[in-house]
């Protein structure tokens, strides 16, 4: 059965590289040796958001860049292009679509930073939704923004508040003889409790309820304003809905209803002759120009954090990855270039790996031994071991709802013995010392392996506390208390003293021009590190990845004659091992 399944993993390798990575390269290879033609923007223009669009943290590759309509809008195009429309004399005006629920809170507050030159423009700036779904709070707080909102007749308002769920699979692990061990410090840490727990424990559900509370006041804080229309009107509308566009109306949540071709035609005649609608990623593309003045390096980091190099994202998108490797050096390589005047570390991570963590930590701390100052922008989490990153940097901006902290260390180990003997298998062994089975994954830890397990545990938790206590200027007293595997809000997470300021990418782009003493607004070019990765570079790393994908399969085949149980196994091998500083982050809805 195993050669079977190595047979099946290496034919499925061969056929994506020969069916897909092969044709899509020379493809690739063709077109990127052909400029494609810019087409002409109209004269007169009505730059369009649509929120169901990605605003992707970093630059991305686009696999299809030889086609037209397919410019992407990254953090810095999003400020760069609406400070230059609010600028611009043949941009009329803002269109804004959405009502999905694509956009987060922390999303909505970046585009809201963004938007804030062109509403001070005094340019008008309409929205447009067909419905608000259940969880587009975050979509309404930026439509709410718009000077009118209108709303297809037949549409619905749906969100009816914010909640935070997390889902326990501890009785599942008992029904079928899989047993979780977990050691945490401390009593917040909860990244596991999915397979130890059935329900919230009583200081996660603390600090949870904190989080949410925290997040939709700053939700409520912005639609309220936006409307111009009271708190506990807001509350009232949440309290009954869903409810139909008429109501909605009603409830001064809409302005007007019309559907989305009749909009169009009035946003454009109000616009002038020859006007027309040009997507915002589309206009930063055709506008951006090279900028001059002292030159800020931008490192960013997204993503789950593990040891070596960050994988490529392929074609069809992905997770994307902080390998520690690529982005310590990129902080390295920034501190090489003798232009760069300062190095922004952009960081939108939940952890992961303690010592890869720590890795990046160091050529942080690296380079500030030589005297470039590095300034944290932190993205919708960073908790954990996306904290341990940016916790010495000379300055920390966060959102107000930035889910922060999680200081604190996690290491688990699943026995799954019980649900080898409920299917007949059986595991028999030969070791060097009674500690040679401490990973064993058919045993539970012995007493002194629990013991020794949460010694080293507990070394790894003094450590990152240390890396806090220095960088935040804490005492060790101090850090504890706001330690203990807790996230807080960003607002929170700044009455703690870990975080400096609040606010988005513009903010932190503002804080590094104080740091090198430059003039509030000062032209600032900024510089990627590392430099963004060619279309061939992408797709090669995608084809290296297929084979890693075929390992993966050839080592759980051992027990594939059932398929739960290597569904199972699978998913508990890849979270049941190591050491962890990686943060739970409850689904908001």
């Amino acid at each position: 059965m195993r050669q079977f399944f190595i047979t099946i993993a290496g034919v499925l390798t061969a056929l994506l590289i020969a069916v897909f990575i092969i044709p899509v390269v020379l493809v690739a290879m063709v077109a990127s040796s052909v400029t494609p033609e810019q087409e002409p923007l109209p004269e007169r223009k009505v730059v369009l958001i649509d929120l169901a669009d990605p605003v992707y943290q970093q630059p991305v590759q686009n696999f299809f860049a030889f086609a037209d309509g397919y410019d992407v809008l990254t953090l810095a195009s999003l400020h760069d292009g609406l400070r230059q429309a609010a600028e611009d004399d043949t941009v009329e005006a803002l269109y804004i679509r959405g009502g999905m629920g694509f956009v987060g809170s922390t999303t909505a507050n970046e585009i809201l930073e963004a938007m804030a030159p062109f509403k001070a423009s005094g340019k008008p700036v309409y929205g447009y939704t067909q419905d608000i779904a259940p969880e587009a709070l975050g979509d309404y707080q930026v439509l709410a923004q718009a000077d009118t909102i209108w709303m297809q007749p037949t549409g619905s308002f749906m969100p009816a508040g914010l909640s935070a769920r997390l889902t326990y699979a501890r009785d599942a692990l008992d029904q079928i003889g899989v047993t979780a061990e977990k050691v945490a410090f401390s009593e917040y840490k909860g990244a596991m409790d999915t397979f130890t727990d059935t329900q919230m424990s009583a200081p996660q559900r603390e600090a949870n309820q904190r989080l949410v509370d925290v997040i939709y006041a700053s939700i409520a804080d912005s639609i309220t304003a936006g409307r111009d229309m009271s708190a506990a009107d807001l509350d009232a509308a949440l309290a009954v809905a869903p409810f139909g566009a008429v109501a909605a109306v009603e409830a001064k949540l809409i302005d007007k209803l019309a559907y989305e071709r009749e909009v169009a035609d009035l946003v454009l005649a109000a616009a002038g002759d020859d006007a027309d609608f040009v997507s915002l990623a589309s206009y930063a593309a055709a506008e951006a120009t090279s900028r001059e003045g002292d030159v800020i390096a931008v490192v960013y980091g997204e993503g789950a954090i593990v040891s070596g190099e960050s994988p490529p994202m392929g074609p069809f998108g992905g997770e994307p990855m902080i390998g520690s490797d690529t982005m310590a050096n990129a902080i390295l390589d920034a501190a090489d270039d003798e232009e760069v005047k300062a190095i922004v570390v952009r960081i939108d991570s939940p952890g992961g790996s303690a010592s890869a963590s720590d890795q990046v930590w160091d050529a942080i701390r690296a380079v500030q031994a030589r005297d470039i100052p590095v300034i944290a922008s932190m993205g919708s989490v960073a908790a954990s071991g996306g904290y341990y990153i940016p916790a010495g940097a000379d300055v920390i901006v966060a959102h107000p709802t930035t889910v922060t902290g999680s200081i604190g260390v996690i290491g688990a180990k699943f026995s799954v013995g019980g649900l080898f003997e409920k299917i007949g298998v059986n595991v028999d062994a030969v070791s060097t010392n009674d500690n040679a089975d401490i990973w064993a994954m058919d045993t539970r830890f012995s007493d002194p392996q629990r013991a020794r397990f949460t010694a080293w545990l507990s070394t790894a938790y003094e450590d990152f506390k240390d890396r806090v206590a220095g960088g935040r200027n804490l005492s060790a007293a101090e850090t504890e208390e706001i330690a203990r595997g807790r996230v807080w809000a960003g607002v929170d997470a700044m009455d703690k003293g870990l975080v400096d300021k609040l606010g988005g990418f513009s903010t932190t782009i503002e804080a590094a021009r104080e740091v090198v003493g430059l003039e509030e607004g000062a032209p600032v070019q900024l510089r990627t590190f590392p430099k963004p990765r060619t279309f061939q570079e992408e797709l090669f790393g995608f084809a290296l990845n297929a084979e890693a994908v075929a390992r993966t399969l050839v080592t759980m085949s051992t027990i594939a004659d059932h398929p739960e149980v290597s569904a199972l196994v699978k998913e508990l091998a890849a979270d049941g091992r190591g050491l962890e500083a990686r943060a739970r982050v409850p689904e908001m809805r």
